[in-house]
C-alpha cells in the first residue's frame, strides 16, 4: 500500500531533497501567480516546516520571481512573503530582512497618496488588512515602530500621517492611535478634508471612551469650527455609540439650536440617530421636530432620517415623502429624501407608487424625477405594473435621455428576470439613434437580469462585434455577457478574437479580456497577457482607462479577494 503524503508534507520533502529555490521553478511553472489562494494552503505550510536558512531563500526566490514582468505593478509575490512573515517572521532571526520587506511593501502600498487602481485604492487596504493579520512579535514590533514615527512626525504629510494611525489601531493599540487621530482632527492648520478622514476614523476605531467623545463634542459645540468638521465629528460620536446621558442632552441642545444652520443640526440628529439611544424620549423630541412644519426642511429630513434608524420606520418614510413632494424646498434635500426613501427597506407598495407617480410627473425637476427612479430600483419590489411603468419610461422619445436612463438603471437594480423585458431593453440598445448612456445603461440591465437565452446572447454579441457601433457601448456587451456567467466555449472564443485583435480599440480588447479571463479559467494566462500588453502600452499609468485595466489584472491575478 503506497504511504498517503499531503500536498505541503510533499512539496517540504521536494525543497528539502533539491535544495529549495531549482524546486520552486518546477513547483510555480503550472501557476505564475502566487498569490493564489491554493499557494496559500500548500507552499506556506511548507515554509514553517523547513530550517530557517532554506525558508529565507526560498522567500527571496519568491521576491524575484516575476515570469510576467508586472511584480513592479501589483506586489502579489511580495504579498505571498508578507503574509508568511506576518506569522513566523521572528523565526528567521534576520531584522534587517524583515525591516527591508516591511518598508518596500508600505512604500509600495502608499505610493506617495496615489493610488494605482480605478476602484479604491486596492494597495493601502491591502497593506491595512495585512498590519491586522500580524501576530509575530517581531514584525509587530517592527511595525509599530514605523507607523508611529511617521504619525507623529508633524513634518510629514497630513494624509500619511492620518493613514499611518488609523493602520496602527490594527496592530492593538487603538488608543494611542485615537488619540494622534484626535490631534489632527484638532488641527487647525490642517485642511478640512484631513481632519474629516480622521474624525471619521475615529468613529470607526471602536474605542468607546468618554475622553474621545467629549474632545470631539468640544470640536462640534465650538462655532470657528466648519460645518464639514462639525458634522464628520458627530457622525463619529454616533457610530463610537457611547450612549451617555450627557453626550445625547448636549446633541439634543444643539439639535434644538435655531442659530446653527438647519444641515448641520440635520446632521447632528441623524448621530442621534446612529447612536441607537433607547431612550424613548428622545424618539419622541425627534419625531416632534420631523412633524414641525415651521422646522427648517433640512433639520426635518434629517430628524426623519433618525428616527428611520432609531426603528420608526412607516412614520419616518412617510415624513421623508412629505418632504420630497414639497415643490418649494431645495432640490438636493428632496434627491436626498428620494435617495433615503429607496434606501429604507420599506418595501411597500404605496411607497413606490409614490415614487413613480414623481418619477413620471414632468412638472417635477427632472432630478428629482431621477432620484425618484432610482429609489424604485433600490426598494426591491418587483412589481410587474412598475416596472411596465419604468420601461414605459424609458421607451418614450420625448422624455431626457439621463432619466430614461435611470428608469433602465432602476430595472437593472431590481434584476428583472423576464425574456421580454430583457428583450425591449436590447431594442431600445441596439438604435443607433438613441443616446449613449440610453443605450449603455440596457446593455447593464440586461447585464443584470440574469436571462441567458441564446437569442439575447446573440444579440449582445452581434453589438460587440460591429464596428459601426461605438466602443464603450461594444465594451459594455462583453461587459454584460461576463455578468450573466455564460461560459459556452463558441462565446469565450469569439469575445477572445475580439481581445487578440490588435486593430481593434484598446477599451474594448480589455472589457473583452476581462471577460474571458473569468469565464474560462484555462484560457485565463492569455486574457492576462493581453491585458499586461494594453497596461504597458499606457505611458500615464494614472489615467483612468489604465487604472480600469489594473483592476481587471489585479482581480485576475490576486488570488485571495479579501486582501
Amino acid at each position: 500500500m503506497s504511504e498517503s503524503i499531503s500536498l505541503p508534507d510533499m512539496i517540504t520533502r521536494t525543497l528539502k531533497e533539491v535544495g529549495g529555490t531549482s524546486a520552486l521553478n518546477d513547483l510555480f511553472s503550472e501557476d505564475q501567480y502566487i498569490d493564489h489562494a491554493s499557494w496559500h494552503k500548500t507552499l506556506l505550510p511548507a515554509l514553517r516546516d523547513l530550517p530557517r536558512k532554506q525558508t529565507q531563500n526560498v522567500l527571496e526566490h519568491i521576491l524575484t520571481w516575476d515570469p510576467k514582468g508586472i511584480e513592479t505593478y501589483f506586489y502579489h509575490h511580495h504579498y505571498f512573503v508578507m503574509k508568511f512573515i506576518a506569522e513566523r517572521g521572528e523565526r528567521l532571526k534576520n531584522r534587517n530582512f524583515l525591516k527591508k520587506q516591511i518598508d518596500d511593501f508600505f512604500c509600495f502600498s502608499w505610493n506617495d497618496g496615489k493610488s494605482r487602481s480605478f476602484d479604491g485604492n486596492k494597495h493601502w487596504q491591502r497593506f491595512v488588512h495585512w498590519v491586522s493579520s500580524v501576530t509575530d512579535s517581531s514584525v509587530s514590533s517592527i511595525l509599530k515602530e514605523t507607523l508611529l514615527s511617521i504619525a507623529k512626525n508633524e513634518r510629514l504629510d497630513g494624509w500619511l500621517r492620518g493613514s499611518c494611525a488609523q493602520a496602527l489601531g490594527k496592530l492593538g493599540i487603538k488608543n494611542q492611535a485615537v488619540d494622534l487621530l484626535l490631534l489632527i482632527t484638532e488641527d487647525e492648520t490642517q485642511d478640512d478634508g484631513l481632519r474629516s478622514f480622521c474624525s471619521k476614523a475615529v468613529g470607526t476605531s471602536g474605542v468607546k471612551d468618554k475622553t474621545v467623545v467629549k474632545r470631539l463634542l468640544a470640536l462640534i459645540e465650538d462655532e470657528e469650527q466648519g460645518d464639514w468638521l462639525r458634522s464628520s465629528c458627530a457622525e463619529a460620536i454616533g457610530k463610537l455609540g457611547v450612549k451617555d446621558k450627557t453626550v445625547v442632552k448636549r446633541l439634543l441642545t444643539l439639535i434644538q439650536d435655531k442659530k446653527q444652520g438647519g444641515w448641520l443640526r440635520g446632521s447632528y440628529a441623524e448621530a442621534l440617530g446612529t447612536l441607537s439611544t433607547k431612550d424613548k424620549t428622545v424618539k419622541e423630541r425627534l419625531l416632534t421636530l420631523a412633524q414641525d412644519e415651521t422646522q427648517d426642511a433640512w433639520l426635518r429630513k434629517g430628524c426623519a432620517k433618525a428616527i428611520l434608524k432609531l426603528g420608526v420606520k412607516e412614520k419616518a418614510v412617510k415624513l421623508l415623502i412629505l418632504l420630497m413632494e414639497e415643490k418649494n424646498l431645495d432640490g438636493l434635500l428632496r434627491n436626498s429624501c428620494a435617495e433615503a426613501v429607496g434606501s429604507s427597506s420599506v418595501k411597500e407598495k404605496a411607497v413606490v407608487e409614490r415614487l413613480l407617480y414623481l418619477t413620471e410627473d414632468e412638472d417635477q425637476d427632472v432630478l428629482l424625477r431621477r432620484f425618484c427612479a432610482e429609489a424604485i430600483g433600490n426598494s426591491g419590489i418587483k412589481n410587474k405594473e412598475v416596472i411596465e411603468h419604468l420601461l414605459t419610461l424609458a421607451e418614450d422619445q420625448t422624455q431626457e435621455s439621463a432619466l430614461r436612463s435611470s428608469s433602465t438603471r432602476a430595472i437593472g437594480t431590481l434584476g428583472v428576470n423576464d425574456k421580454a423585458v430583457v428583450e425591449r431593453l436590447l431594442t431600445l440598445a441596439e438604435d443607433k439613434y438613441m443616446a449613449g448612456v440610453l443605450r449603455r445603461s440596457c446593455i447593464d440591465a440586461v447585464g443584470k437580469s440574469g436571462v441567458k437565452d441564446d437569442q439575447v446572447i446573440t444579440r449582445l454579441l452581434s453589438l460587440a462585434e460591429d464596428d459601426m457601433q461605438y466602443d464603450v457601448l461594444r465594451s459594455f456587451c462583453a461587459k454584460a455577457i461576463e455578468k450573466l456567467g455564460v461560459k459556452d466555449k463558441s462565446v469565450v472564443g469569439r469575445l477572445l478574437t475580439l481581445a487578440e485583435d490588435e486593430n481593434q480599440d484598446g477599451f474594448l480588447r480589455h472589457f473583452c479580456a476581462k471577460a474571458i479571463g473569468r469565464l474560462d479559467l484555462k484560457i485565463k494566462d492569455k486574457a492576462v497577457d493581453i491585458l499586461i500588453e494594453l497596461y504597458f502600452a499606457h505611458s500615464e499609468k494614472i489615467t483612468d482607462e489604465a487604472r480600469l485595466i489594473y483592476d481587471a489584472l489585479w482581480n485576475l491575478t490576486a488570488g485571495n479577494k479579501s486582501d
